[in-house]
């Protein structure tokens, strides 16, 4: 072989191996697809923030076309429409337990919702390998559980407001054929108007630290043992200070109290000891109460992504 050939052939495994590390080997945060000849518009630049919401964009969309959503919002919305019936043998006035009533209702709807939705959308597509298709993108697997959190968090928010304008409704339809007219209206709402707004915002926030557990919980465990696992979470957070305060003094209560500290104190979100009394929450104390479940909520997520992180999805 002349010398020339082996100048030509050299130059053409040169050229191959330039072609292999473009297509292989992309820059950091752009997506290249084979055959080497692409045109501009083929190329995927999709930066953390953006790949997060536009994951819990589709994540909102898809659970809200759920049947499972409009069903329990529907059960949900008739039980919160009935609730004048189950005070009617109340000896005083009935509307501040139906107003906690109603706040109840859509704590316990969006806590069953955020059970189902984080299986459906977390768990199913882990099993299913759906997953795998959208980290083979250049998204990481921390943009790929914001997202899932910030749908499922959408989602269980817009089943509260639908829940909680029943609850307006009702609170004011109940109030006889007097009150049912625009007088009448504004008159409940100056009442227990402020009411319902404290007690649904933080009804929301306590919905936003059961969607960061959950979501967690569901990145490793099916749909059962995330319902047990939630169940639990959510009946030693709502009892966690009377578990505490019930142990007595020493060194026992001071450990049991450190390790409570692990669940949060969902009665901080609890407005019922005011709704029965028409007191509502002041913005210092929902200020308060979204700080702590801002903190608890990235706590449960940062702990699901160094745990996600080191799952193989294979």
């Amino acid at each position: 072989m002349n010398r020339g050939s082996v100048r030509f052939q050299e130059g053409c495994e040169q050229e191959s191996e330039r072609r292999h590390f473009l297509v292989d080997s992309p820059p950091s945060g752009v997506r290249v697809c084979a055959p080497f000849n692409i045109h501009p518009p083929e190329i995927i630049v999709i930066i953390p923030v953006g790949a997060s919401l536009w994951i819990g964009w589709n994540t909102c969309i898809e659970t809200v076309r759920q049947p499972v959503f409009y069903l329990l919002t529907a059960v949900m919305g008739l039980v919160i429409l009935t609730s004048p019936a189950i005070t009617l043998f109340v000896m005083r006035d009935s509307t501040p337990l139906i107003v906690e009533m109603g706040i109840g209702t859509v704590t316990l709807s969006g806590l069953i919702l955020t059970i189902l939705i984080s299986w459906r959308v977390v768990t199913e597509e882990i099993e299913k390998k759906t997953a795998l298709t959208i980290l083979s993108k250049p998204i990481s697997r921390e943009s790929f559980l914001i997202g899932k959190f910030l749908g499922v968090l959408t989602t269980v928010h817009v089943s509260a407001g639908l829940l909680l304008s029943l609850l307006i409704f009702t609170v004011w339809f109940q109030g006889g054929e007097a009150n049912r007219s625009t007088a009448g209206f504004w008159s409940m709402w100056s009442s227990y108007g402020h009411v319902i707004l404290s007690g649904g915002a933080l009804a929301c926030l306590q919905l936003m630290v059961l969607v960061a557990a959950s979501v967690a919980v569901a990145s490793y465990f099916g749909l059962v043992v995330n319902a047990c696992i939630m169940a639990a979470f959510f009946s030693a957070g709502h009892l966690s200070g009377y578990l505490v305060s019930g142990i007595g003094t020493g060194w026992l209560r001071s450990v049991v109290s450190w390790a409570f500290l692990l669940i949060p104190d969902l009665e901080v979100f609890n407005i019922g000891w005011a709704a029965t009394q028409s007191r509502s929450a002041s913005f210092q104390y929902v200020g308060f109460a979204a700080s702590y479940a801002v903190v608890y909520s990235l706590v449960f997520l940062l702990t699901a992504m160094c745990l996600f992180r080191r799952r193989e999805l294979m």
